[in-house]
């Protein structure tokens, strides 16, 4: 046994020394180990990009949906210039199906721009509070897929792949709505019945749309957006069997990415409004579209008031 580790350590040494000096990455089988152990050397740093593989995973749902999610993920950013980030989701893998809690990436563990790190933070807090409600026990499968897709994005975003930081934050936000939706569901079902005024002074109300003004480069709702919010939630009362649909936007006077997160925080604050009215979560769905679907149109870079803005409508 100790002729092996002689022979691992000493093979693993020459392989990592001639990278190391290049910077270059390579694959290492070491033969000295029965069964052989292929490892990804990158410099200095090496690992084994199939750990992760074929573990038992006799969790909780949460946990083995994760360790699926974060399995094919690892394998997705093995090809990477940079595989660290490979490891990384490989490590959350092994992590996952040995029953121990995983941890989102923190928006400072990546390399963020101050309006990315913004949208990061908002999305993390989204995605706590739906957890924090029960979500990873009524809804473990899109509660995991949430999480992957957050991790994800950020990586993404980080090395700034456009086509994969679109598919996650939307693969993100699409599980996000059915964990917070299910969450309040199954938390209040039981419990809940809905406010309805005597039958004698029940007046109809006209179903349409509210729009929600905000201060520029904001999510503080301007006096005028507080009033129509007001109005929605008192028509969404008394109409408890509608569908509210919220879609945020923002104006052009700031960078495409930065107007699509403050778009999104913009929705998120409607429907912290509206659940702390008493309106379930389950009726609300929603959408963010920054500046790329503007309500007056207008060139790049001009602050126009009716595009900061959430259109709510009861349907």
């Amino acid at each position: 046994m100790k002729a092996k580790v002689l022979m691992f350590a000493a093979s693993l040494a020459v392989a990592m020394a001639s990278l190391a000096a290049t910077g270059a990455r390579g694959e290492l089988r070491v033969e000295a180990l029965d069964p052989p152990l292929p490892l990804t050397v990158v410099g200095w740093f090496a690992f084994d990009p199939n750990s992760s593989e074929d573990l038992d995973t006799s969790g909780i749902a949460f946990s083995n949906a994760l360790y699926d999610g974060y399995s094919e993920l690892s394998k997705a950013r093995r090809a990477a210039p940079d595989p660290k980030d490979g490891e990384l989701f490989n490590h959350k893998a092994r992590t996952a199906a040995r029953r121990s809690v995983v941890l989102p990436d923190w928006p400072s563990d990546r390399d963020l721009s101050e309006e990315d790190a913004s949208v990061f933070h908002s999305a993390l807090h989204f995605m706590s509070s739906a957890f924090e409600r029960g979500g990873r026990e009524v809804a473990p499968q899109d509660a995991a897929t949430a999480q992957v897709s957050y991790d994800c994005w950020i990586e993404a975003t980080e090395y700034g792949r456009d086509d994969d930081i679109e598919r996650c934050r939307q693969a993100f936000w699409d599980a996000m709505n059915k964990v917070s939706s299910a969450a309040d569901y199954k938390l209040t079902d039981a419990q809940f019945q809905p406010r309805m005024a005597p039958q004698a002074a029940a007046v109809p109300v006209a179903l349409e749309g509210y729009l929600v003004y905000f201060e520029w480069d904001s999510t503080a709702v301007t006096p005028a957006g507080q009033a129509a919010l007001q109005e929605s939630i008192r028509a969404a009362e008394a109409n408890a069997q509608t569908t509210i649909s919220l879609i945020g936007h923002a104006d052009r006077s700031g960078p495409e990415g930065y107007n699509q997160g403050l778009s999104e925080r913009r929705a998120l604050v409607i429907i912290e409004a509206m659940t702390e009215a008493g309106i379930p979560r389950s009726r609300i769905t929603w959408n963010a579209v920054g500046e790329t679907q503007p309500l007056v149109p207008t060139a790049d870079g001009v602050r126009e008031q009716g595009n900061r803005v959430v259109e709510v409508d009861l349907m």
